[in-house]
This record gives C-alpha cells, sequence and structure tokens, in this order.
C-alpha cells in the first residue's frame, strides 16, 4: 500500500549516504543506524527486570545510537530530530510513573499536550485499500459480516484491556493481511477461522507508529528519503515504546499498554473536539508485537491498525459504518471446496517482485485474500449501524 508522509518543516535537502565519514572514530551511517533500529523492535520480555527501568534503558540506547551518527551523515534537520526525540523522552517515563501512582489524569495531560503537537506521527492512508478482520466460531454457518465488524455498543463489556484499547470502548482492528490477522489472534486453528474484507470508502489520516521500512529509507528520490526518516527518528521512542512484548499474559495490569493506550486516548480527546474532516486522525497504525521469522513473508503483513470507535448513536459507530464497507466473511475450507487455489507459477526474480512476497501470495493467506478481492464473489456490504434487519 502507498501512503504518504507529512513533510517536516526542514529548508534544505541534504545528500544522504554519498559522503563517506572524515572522521576516525567510525560513527555510523544512516544505514547502519536503519539496521540499529531493526535490532531493538519489538522489545523482549522485560523478565525479572522492572518494567520502568527496563524501558528506561531501550530509550536511552536510542538516544545513544543518534549521538553516534556521523555528522557527514545528519540530515539538515538534525537538531530537530534531536529536540522531537527529548521532548518525547521527557513525557514518557513520567507518564509512566504516574500511571502508577493511581494518577491517570496527572499523566493524561502530561501526555498528551506534548503528542498533539506531533506533526511527524500522521500518515494517509488512500481510498478503496483492502483490509482484514478475523474471527474463530464454533459454527461457521451462523457467521455473518456485522460479527466481523467492531463489538457492538450492547456488548461493550467484552471490550477487554488490549495493547490499543481499554476496557469497554470498542475498536474496530484491521490487518492489512489474513496473516496478520492470525498472528494477533494468538494462531488459533485456521480451519475455525472466518475473515472479510473491509474497504475504506475514502482516505484518512492514521497515526503512524510502524517500524522502520526499508523501501522507505532507502528510497532514491532524496527529499522523500529525508522526509521519511525525519518522521522516522522523530517518533521512534513512541515506537519502542508501543512495542514490548508483555512479559505476563494472565496479569490484569500489563504495563507494556500504558504508552499505547495513553496516545489512543489521547487522539479520541482530540476527536471529541474536532471536525471529522480530511485532517481527522482515525486511529493508529503500527506494527504486530507478534512479528516473526517463522514464515517467509514480507513485513508489511505484521502492518495493523487499532481505529476508535467515534459515534455511538446506535449498535455501531455510524462513522466507521460510513467509512469502511465489508463484505460477508468466508474460510479457507470453503475456499478450497469451491475451487482449487493455483495454478501458481514458479518463482522468478527478474519479474519484479521479492521472495517473501511471492511466498505470500501462493500462501493460503494470499490465496484468499485474492478470492476475497472479486467484488463479484464478494461484494461489499453496508453495515446499517442502528443494526436494523434490512441493510
Amino acid at each position: 500500500m502507498y501512503v504518504e508522509e507529512n513533510e517536516p518543516v526542514i529548508s534544505e535537502v541534504k545528500q544522504l549516504n554519498e559522503k563517506k565519514s572524515i572522521h576516525t572514530n567510525k560513527k555510523m551511517t544512516l544505514d547502519k543506524l536503519y539496521d540499529e533500529l531493526l535490532k531493538m523492535v519489538p522489545l523482549e520480555k522485560c523478565g525479572k527486570t522492572d518494567f520502568l527501568e527496563y524501558l528506561q534503558k531501550k530509550l536511552h540506547d536510542y538516544r545513544n545510537l543518534l549521538d553516534n551518527v556521523d555528522e557527514a551523515q545528519q540530515l539538515v534537520g538534525w537538531k530537530q530530530i534531536v529536540k522531537n526525540v527529548d521532548d518525547l523522552l521527557e513525557i514518557i517515563v513520567p507518564s509512566i510513573k504516574h500511571i502508577f501512582e493511581g494518577q491517570h489524569g496527572i499523566a493524561f495531560k502530561l501526555f498528551s499536550k506534548r503528542v498533539i503537537d506531533c506533526g511527524f506521527l500522521s500518515l494517509h492512508i488512500k481510498e478503496k485499500q483492502s483490509f482484514y478482520r478475523m474471527r474463530t466460531f464454533e459454527d461457521k454457518r451462523k457467521a455473518n459480516y456485522k460479527e466481523l465488524f467492531h463489538i457492538p455498543f450492547s456488548k461493550r463489556g467484552k471490550v477487554s484491556t488490549q495493547r490499543f484499547s481499554v476496557p469497554g470502548f470498542p475498536c474496530l482492528y484491521l490487518s492489512e493481511s489474513i496473516y496478520g490477522c492470525w498472528e494477533e489472534m494468538g494462531r488459533p486453528s485456521f480451519d475455525s477461522c472466518m475473515v472479510s474484507r473491509i474497504e475504506n470508502t475514502r482516505g484518512f489520516y492514521v497515526v503512524d507508529l510502524r517500524m522502520p521500512q526499508k523501501k522507505y529509507w532507502m528510497q532514491k528520490n532524496l527529499f522523500q528519503r529525508q522526509n521519511y526518516i525525519f518522521n522516522m527518528l522523530s517518533k521512534f521512542p513512541l515506537v519502542l515504546s508501543c512495542m514490548v512484548r508483555v512479559n505476563d499474559e494472565r496479569a490484569s495490569f500489563k504495563p507494556e499498554y500504558i504508552i499505547p493506550q495513553l496516545l489512543l486516548e489521547t487522539y479520541n480527546w482530540i476527536g471529541h473536539k474536532t471536525p471529522k474532516d480530511g485532517n481527522y486522525i482515525f486511529g493508529i497504525l503500527y506494527t504486530s508485537v507478534q512479528k516473526n521469522k517463522d514464515f517467509e513473508f514480507p513485513d508489511r503483513v505484521f502492518d495493523n491498525y487499532a481505529i476508535p470507535v467515534i459515534s455511538q448513536e446506535g449498535e455501531y459507530c455510524k462513522t466507521l459504518c460510513e467509512l469502511f464497507h465489508i463484505t460477508d466473511p468466508t474460510c479457507d475450507e470453503y475456499e478450497r471446496l469451491k475451487e482449487s487455489y493455483g495454478p501458481f507459477w514458479q518463482y522468478n526474480p527478474d519479474d519484479g517482485i521479492s521472495r517473501e512476497e511471492y511466498n505470500y501470495e501462493i500462501s493460503a493467506f494470499g490465496c484468499m485474500e485474492e478470492r476475497l478481492k472479486d467484488a463479484n464473489r464478494f461484494p461489499l456490504k453496508i453495515i446499517n449501524y442502528l443494526n436494523k434487519n434490512e441493510d
């Protein structure tokens, strides 16, 4: 999916990675910095180490990386990047401390005041993109497209604490791949999973908290590359803070969720005060902490969205029902019974597709996505937010 980053306030474009370091202390290049950032995310469980101490160290490690970049490699706006990072570091740890002390209001006020002015966070999603929703069913015959949307308001009691969600407040969780849905759900039996495709009717903005993307970091257009690197480095403390693996899944309170939930609350709070125009930020785009190399798939399959409800007039959010349309659900079993997948072509690197993309396209996940994109088989439907019978 092609996306457009907001432009940082930088007056010039500096050549990137074309100057060799003149220093003798072997400072880092930007490409080396990219490799170091990838090594940091997702953050592993803190184990027996205190969570706050663990996160502080990781944030400190990142700040040291910036100081170790060769001056010949630094962007024209490097001082602004460092300031953006230091500004975030000043609120992340104190906000967590306030939550630990039971002072949620103080934490929210401190956190939201600084974050709302971070223009380097927003990203535009073009219209008519494909997203996916998955649920498990004991009896798949009872599945319908409404049940693949967000939890209805009459059942808000089912909404538990999650990385980007607070109890009782429904969100529409989307993934850019069926495989991403499956990983987020903890790899349930695929035979029990029903999936719908969701498409946005118009473009919208989200907060981009994904891990660094190689195709943007290494792109040839120097201005766009600088623009992307500026944004990524500026927001990376938030990326780190939102990508800590949960240490105790059985715990009622998970400190790993503090910053993600404060972010969601911040933009939900802003949303209640601002018009829902073209600049409205609908939710958060993030890389799943379930990211792994068990399957040789591209990194994009781990891109997920958390989009909180806005209007609560009926059973479903009217705004989200207008923004997203959805197909009837299906499953791998049904699609294989209808017609076998394939035939598949032999992989050829000259075709301009990576091996990882090829692997995904011929997998059951990729094949199901292609079926769901067939408008004749799976036309998009509009959910009546009042939940009347005539949809």
